[in-house]
């Protein structure tokens, strides 16, 4: 893992303002930081300059360190290949010689072998950029689900890029100016609007998509899609067969990601993705692995008891941090140390909470962590995926399902939407659910400035398209941005096993009527496993995750709101109105989406404060 930035074009840039750009990749690669210069076409004045922090993980000998050249290719990456390992056996059967052990030098050899369909043969997650001095050109590739995150702003004649819009911004010389539009997304429709509309939080900075690649070339950009993924159920197989391969799949997901020179760690909450990933590794790998765990003692999100279990049932050492309040000063100056590392708000208090997960694993000597990112996207975990699964089932089916979920799911959801659940299934496309829970939060807004909803169409298939719509732009690109910035903020890895293509791919052949039994989500997931899950975690329905309420965080009182909020001529003001601010702050009990909006009202207004000019 690593932190990436570089400059194509004419312009000059010092080795004061290269310095300044390295100091700040520090936090995502302390142990090498380097740099080269390039000369590209000395009769136009073409040069470009490629730097890269490294995180050693693969390989700790200095010989990998970066910027790496070879085959007149020079390369800075971020991230790890899975089977780098079977590519460099089969370039060596090319002729292909290798005077390291990491992964990196193996994508310079694939590249040069096969260009740019080099990248439909990694298995991994990656943010990287190659120079190709002979071509004069720069390529830019991230991996398929965007794990690792990678922006580029061009201006007349030069070309820059970076792991963080701080390093763009300090090679450029450039203060870029807050986008209006994604403010008024992210204050009204929360964190899934984010990538959903193709904004970023500046104009004029652009990211490379995920499953991508963008070249640099003659002062040209050109933007290709070199994977997607789609419905494409395969109805022949046994329902056996499916559960059969997913554990194949995943167990084969999991022995990649535990690869690694350090060990490894794990994110552990009471849900069904992380404990398989732990009964895996401590029942199948036959490993041991550091567990770290977040509690909250607001009941609504306590998961203490079900991490026990799985920790004794897994013969584990865990570590627990628990949540308390801390004073509004202490919340704020925490906050905006982030936000200046990250330029931009922290999307949700998961990712606040979450941060000191991290701490503490550095802490503790770890350099890489394990995640649950994707099983619910892939195998559908939700609460509104059962109620789209209703509208896909056989009409025998029905009944029974419906009654399940009133049941076992519907006493546990909050979001308002999904408990009026008639009105959900009479509307074949209703998604009203998805950004704003709560209406009276619309009074909140001066005006009415934020993005239309619309959903891309993959396929007819309700639930699988609001699967997809999840994966693709609204759930994991928000959530793998946070986790990497969150992770890298203090120096450790993060690596998501779910996220693995074969599994991914697999996935999708699977029919809809599988996916859910009984009203239990991720039926084929828990089937796959249930033999080496705690009974406690595998008939588990209630989902709760990492997650806290701003009241577990602060203390709403006059004295926070007059340290903080009171202030009318803040910048958040021009968006938010100050009097309905002022009454949701003093409610006696807020609701989940109201606790979410305050969050984002403060991390919004740190920003602005921040970075307006």
């Amino acid at each position: 893992m690593c932190g990436i930035a570089g400059f194509v074009g004419k312009k000059k840039i010092d080795e004061y303002l290269i310095d300044q750009t390295l100091k700040s990749m520090r936090r995502r690669g302390p142990d090498n930081q380097n740099y080269k210069k390039l000369v590209l076409n000395r009769k136009h004045h073409i040069s470009s300059i490629l730097l890269n922090s490294r995180l050693s993980i693969i390989d700790l000998n200095k010989r990998s360190n970066q910027p790496f050249s070879k085959h007149n290719l020079v390369i800075s990456f971020n991230g790890e290949i899975y089977n780098y390992q079977q590519l460099k056996n089969s370039l060596e059967k090319f002729g292909y010689k290798f005077n390291t052990e990491s992964d990196t030098e193996v994508i310079l050899s694939g590249y040069h072998k096969y260009g740019l369909n080099f990248f439909k043969m990694m298995r991994g997650m990656w943010a990287l950029a190659i120079i190709d001095k002979k071509h004069q050109k720069v390529v830019l590739s991230r991996d398929r689900f965007g794990e690792k995150p990678l922006y580029y702003f061009k201006d007349q004649n030069n070309f820059y890029f970076g792991s963080q819009i701080s390093q763009i911004s300090l090679l450029s010389g450039k203060k870029f100016r807050i986008n209006s539009k994604q403010i008024f997304n992210y204050l009204c429709l929360g964190y899934r609007s984010l990538s959903k509309f193709g904004y970023e939080f500046f104009t004029n900075i652009k990211t490379v998509n995920q499953g991508s690649f963008v070249v640099f070339y003659k002062n040209r950009i050109i933007k290709k899609k070199y994977w997607k993924l789609n419905y494409q159920p395969e109805q022949k197989k046994s329902e056996k067969n499916y559960i059969q391969q997913v554990k194949e799949k995943l167990i084969n997901a999991i022995k990649r990601n535990t690869t690694s020179d350090v060990p490894v760690s794990l994110l552990l909450s009471g849900g069904i993705d992380s404990n398989i990933i732990l009964a895996v590794v401590s029942k199948i790998l036959k490993k041991k692995m550091m567990t770290f765990s977040i509690v909250d003692r607001d009941k609504r999100y306590d998961e203490s008891n079900l991490i026990d279990a799985s920790v004794k049932h897994s013969n584990v050492k865990n570590q627990k941090i628990y949540l308390k309040r801390i004073n509004i000063q202490e919340f704020i100056k925490d906050l905006r140390k982030k936000i200046n590392y990250n330029s931009k708000p922290l999307y949700t208090t998961t990712s606040y909470i979450s941060s000191k997960l991290h701490n503490k694993i550095k802490e503790k000597g770890f350099k890489v962590a394990l995640t649950g990112a994707g099983a619910d996207e892939l195998f559908a975990g939700y609460y509104d995926h059962g109620l789209h699964f209703l509208k896909e089932v056989e009409k025998k089916k029905f009944k029974s399902e419906l009654k399940s979920w009133k049941k076992n799911i519907f006493k546990h959801v909050r979001n308002p939407h999904f408990k009026n659940y008639k009105r959900f299934l009479k509307n074949n496309y209703y998604t009203d659910h998805v950004f704003f829970t709560n209406d009276n939060l619309k009074s909140l807004i001066k005006k009415r400035a934020y993005s239309n909803f619309s959903d891309k169409k993959f396929c007819s298939d309700t639930l699988r398209n609001r699967m997809l719509n999840q994966l693709f732009y609204e759930t994991i690109p928000p959530i793998l941005n946070e986790d990497d910035q969150n992770h890298m903020f203090s120096s450790v890895e993060n690596r998501s096993p779910f996220l693995d293509t074969d599994l991914a791919e697999f996935s999708f052949k699977i029919p809809t009527k599988f996916l859910i039994k009984n009203s239990q989500t991720k039926y084929i997931l828990r089937e796959a496993f249930k033999d080496i899950l705690p009974k406690k975690i595998f008939s588990n329905k209630i989902k709760k995750g990492f997650n806290a309420s701003l009241d577990s965080l602060i203390k709403r009182d006059k004295k926070s709101f007059n340290h903080f909020f009171s202030d009318t001529n803040k910048k958040i003001y021009n968006y938010v109105k100050y009097d309905q601010l002022k009454k949701l702050f003093f409610k006696k009990s807020l609701s989940n989406s109201e606790s979410m909006f305050l969050f984002r009202f403060i991390n919004c207004s740190i920003f602005l404060e921040s970075f307006s000019s």
